[in-house]
């Protein structure tokens, strides 16, 4: 092991200069020879853009972390691919190929389990975002070189289009294929949020799937998807908004990465090492405490209904269905109260099914934009809707209350998962389709709604993933509790 160890390292360091050799000497060369064409006010930013590109494939070489190295090499790796195939330059192939295989003989180096599937999951990772956020557009025409630089700031502002608060130092990079774009915020953020979302995947299926079998594991396995889904939309979305000029985007990219992070911690050290996290216990309060603070909070949801009809607040669609999440909460929260305060009955796996149904369908169906207009139209379908939000959080905390702890984790996550998506659709169908789902509201009202839901959800999809995760340790820790208590009573 000593000597695989004192190998590795110095094989590392050979890959990772000369890939970074042949890579730099493209760059010169291609910039001289006309292979890399920039404007002239771009031509020092390209330059700071390469040098951030040397520092990822420098990082593996002083630092001993081979999973943040992988993923830093990989990350690299797959942007020279798509170098190489959307360029279709001979010469450009010639020199970028070698330092791609260069790439991955380093990345062999590396001690990391399952770098296929990484590396596969990476790549579709990285297609989806730069797809569904309009960075990678395909799109046949005539450029001045193979691989043609631009800044950012100039192209939106030629063909009228606002600089978004986030793209001041972003480049327009254009081939013969398609049109990218990149920048160091992008750059950085996109490596964050598809390295982390690749790695809590692969640690979240493990976490749950392992030592067991059989039908448990199949329950374990669909949680654990879901699970990753609730990861995969707070990762997809920031990838939607790189074109919005809004003050609410740098807040909610902040909060989806440290989100992916925090999931990332939670697993690493508790539920990996099978210990309890410490937060749950900060929610501890007095039973009357819970009873008088849940009975405040549907008091004042009712009141909030009241003043929106009276100030004729539901023509706002941000307060219209901002005040459908929070209905749901309340419902939720009522029926904890009353399964807190009387005898607990369990429900089977039918009504379980049934009430996800009926809780899913009360809200989505209010999105439906002939429904909408008789909501922001009508005080009583205004409260009509309000009603029917909570009615769906009290059937879906009846599921998870009191049905199976299995299946009331599932649904509560399946729940999640299928509020949580609206935003993405909201924002897909404005932007990238350029289509208006409610005629009655304006473009950007509706990708103001979009992100600020997805604000709302984010915090709620995250903790039903880390109940998920929560509940695959606690079974754990409560057998080894009972040894221990078993083996006092027996000394």
């Amino acid at each position: 092991m000593l000597t695989m160890s004192r190998r590795s390292i110095p094989l590392k360091a050979i890959f990772l200069i000369l890939s970074l050799f042949f890579l730099d000497f493209y760059i010169l060369f291609g910039y001289f020879v006309g292979l890399v064409f920039t404007s002239s006010d771009s031509t020092l930013l390209f330059f700071v853009s390469a040098l951030v590109v040397n520092l990822f494939l420098i990082f593996p070489l002083v630092t001993k972390k081979d999973g943040a190295s992988f993923y830093s090499i990989l990350y690299v790796t797959i942007y020279l691919i798509a170098l190489v195939i959307f360029v279709g330059n001979l010469t450009t192939a010639l020199l970028i190929v070698p330092s791609i295989c260069a790439s991955f003989l380093a990345l062999f180096t590396l001690r990391t389990r399952y770098k296929v599937t990484k590396g596969v999951s990476l790549v579709a990772v990285l297609v989806f975002m730069d797809i569904i956020g309009k960075v990678l557009v395909i799109s046949p025409q005539q450029v001045p070189g193979p691989l043609t630089i631009q800044l950012l700031a100039d192209r939106l502002t030629t063909v009228g289009l606002p600089v978004p608060i986030t793209e001041y130092l972003g480049l327009f990079i254009s081939t013969r294929y398609l049109d990218f774009i990149t920048g160091p915020f992008e750059f950085l953020l996109f490596f964050f949020i598809s390295s982390l979302l690749v790695e809590n995947y692969h640690r979240i299926i493990l976490l749950l799937t392992k030592k067991r079998r059989g039908l448990v594991t199949a329950g374990y396995g669909a949680v654990s998807a879901l699970g990753c889904q609730c990861e995969s939309a707070i990762g997809i979305f920031p990838a939607a908004t790189m074109l919005v000029f809004n003050f609410l985007l740098v807040p909610f990219l902040l909060l989806s990465v440290v989100l992916l992070v925090l999931t990332y911690v939670m697993i690493v050290r508790y539920y990996e090492p099978r210990r309890l996290p410490k937060f749950p216990h900060v929610f501890s309060l007095k039973k009357r405490s819970k009873v008088m603070l849940i009975e405040l909070l549907i008091v004042l949801s009712q009141i909030l209904v009241v003043a929106g009809i009276f100030f004729r607040l539901q023509d706002v669609p941000i307060f219209l269905f901002g005040t459908s999440m929070e209905m749901i909460l309340n419902g939720f929260l009522a029926y904890y109260l009353v399964y807190f305060l009387f005898p607990r009955r369990t429900i089977g796996p039918l009504y379980s099914t049934l009430f996800l149904i009926l809780s899913v369908v009360s809200v989505l169906v209010w999105f439906i934009p002939d429904i909408t207009l008789k909501a922001v139209t009508n005080p009583l379908w205004f409260s009509t809707m309000s009603y029917a939000a909570f009615l769906a959080g009290f059937l879906i905390s009846i599921v998870y209350f009191s049905s199976e702890p299995s299946i009331g984790i599932a649904f509560i996550e399946a729940f999640a998962v299928s509020i949580g998506i609206i935003p993405i659709v909201i924002y897909y169908l404005v932007f990238s389709l350029q289509r208006s789902i409610w005629t009655f509201w304006t473009a950007p009202q509706q990708a103001d709604l979009s992100i600020v839901l997805w604000i709302v959800m984010l915090p709620f999809m995250w903790l039903s993933t880390q109940k998920s995760l929560f509940s695959s340790v606690q079974p754990h820790l409560s057998i080894s509790t009972q040894r221990a208590e078993n083996a006092v009573e027996s000394s």
